[in-house]
């Protein structure tokens, strides 16, 4: 490519004007000789006017002037922009800068910081397309941290926009990058195992939730805030249980308590609480769970936080019915429901304990108007409910109906669902 000089000669030539009469009225002829010689750069006004006296366009100049003057300047004035969270503002001069991708070093900070004002603007496809630039960048120049904080960013967009495969993968694709590159220590890699781990969780993956949080346990022990190590703790305890390891779920849950206590976090403490009983429920000591549950109700903290009060009501509810207490069932589910009506996991929860007492007592019908409840606020990505739910849906509307042929079109409506789940994207 041409430089501005050598653009400014030929175009000179090609007129059959003299440096005399280029410049006359703008800049010496002198100034033309050395600006034509690469010696001298023009100011952006000089180049206007040199533009009109040869009869071509600003742009002629814009694109050279932009890669080799210019760039460090409009790149601090877009992130100075973006820090007074103008980012409308922001968006056109970096498009424009990214343009320019010959011998531009600066590439990777102009994609990073469009990326950041996408964001922020909800334009969140246009986001990821960023983020993707930054990668090949960042991969281009060795450079493994910015990869993997593109990838981590990447992976929190798609799980805004409810796209868990993508999410995995990228991931899953930061995890790979940092244990390729073991010398390379980031804090970052925390939160990356905390989210797969989450996400298994979610797909009702268990095992390789599992391994996620003992490798999240590792770096918070390295790494994290006593926080950190109480989510850590949190998701051992959860696993351990649903790998039917109550013992080690908890020791774990016991100390994800303390540590929530010690940094302060009281709903984290008063979540794992109601863990406490869950573990025991899952272990089969529903007396104990029961017990747990009422202790937790009378404590004087709990009635102040009326989301963790309402699972201590559901989760005693859950012990109540698998003793087949039903009327006491029934009566913690309502009392949870008198504490936070609005809660959507809490709907799903109680109304699914008052469809399993309506069945118990053979009233199918009124069963499943219950579970239709439940089933209409339930997430389908989060498999493990949505199944559970669904064939609880099959089972009883048979039981309803008499009809065999409605049970086969409920579990195949379930078949498509988790097939279309394992499937795309």
């Amino acid at each position: 490519m041409a430089s501005i000089g050598e653009t400014i000669r030929n175009l000179r030539r090609e007129k059959g004007m003299t440096q005399q009469e280029l410049s006359q009225n703008i800049v010496t002829p002198s100034m033309i000789s050395q600006i034509e010689s690469n010696r001298a750069t023009p100011s952006a006004k000089v180049l206007e006017q040199l533009a009109e006296r040869l009869g071509v366009p600003f742009s002629v100049f814009h694109v050279e002037r932009t890669t080799t003057t210019d760039l460090t300047q409009r790149l601090r004035k877009a992130r100075s922009l973006v820090d007074k969270e103008r980012y409308e503002e922001a968006v056109p001069i970096l498009k424009e800068l990214s343009a320019f991708q010959e011998n531009n070093a600066k590439l990777e900070s102009i994609f990073q910081l469009l990326a950041e004002c996408y964001v922020q603007l909800e334009q969140l496809e246009d986001a990821s397309m960023a983020y993707e630039e930054v990668i090949r960048f960042a991969v281009e120049k060795n450079d493994i941290a910015t990869a993997v904080h593109a990838y981590f960013h990447l992976g929190n967009l798609e799980r805004r926009r409810k796209r868990q495969k993508l999410s995995l993968m990228y991931w899953t694709r930061a995890s790979e990058m940092l244990a390729q590159h073991p010398s390379l220590h980031m804090p970052l890699e925390m939160k990356i195992y905390g989210n797969l781990a989450r996400l298994y969780l979610d797909r009702g993956d268990i095992q390789q939730s599992h391994e996620a949080y003992l490798r999240m346990t590792q770096l918070a022990e390295e790494y994290g805030t006593t926080n950190d190590m109480a989510r850590a703790y949190h998701g051992l305890a959860y696993t351990y249980t649903e790998l039917m390891d109550f013992e080690n779920a908890l020791i774990f849950n016991e100390k994800a308590i303390q540590t929530y206590e010690k940094s302060g976090q009281l709903r984290g403490m008063r979540q794992c609480q109601i863990n406490q009983a869950y573990i025991l429920r899952c272990a089969k000591q529903y007396r104990q769970a029961i017990d747990y549950c009422s202790q937790l109700i009378d404590l004087r903290e709990f009635p102040r936080d009326n989301i963790r009060l309402a699972g201590a009501y559901i989760e005693r509810a859950e012990s109540y019915f698998a003793l087949g207490e039903l009327e006491n069932a029934v009566e913690d589910t309502q009392m949870a429901l008198q504490q936070d009506g609005q809660n959507i996991t809490l709907q799903i929860q109680a109304n699914f304990i008052l469809a399993r007492v309506a069945a118990s007592k053979q009233d199918y019908k009124t069963a499943l108007e219950y579970l239709d409840v439940s089933l209409e606020k339930v997430d389908s990505n989060d498999l493990p409910q949505f199944t559970e739910l669904k064939r609880h849906q099959a089972i009883w509307t048979q039981k309803w109906s008499g009809d065999q042929s409605s049970m086969m079109t409920i579990a195949t409506q379930l078949a498509n669902s988790i097939l279309r789940e394992k499937l795309l994207v």
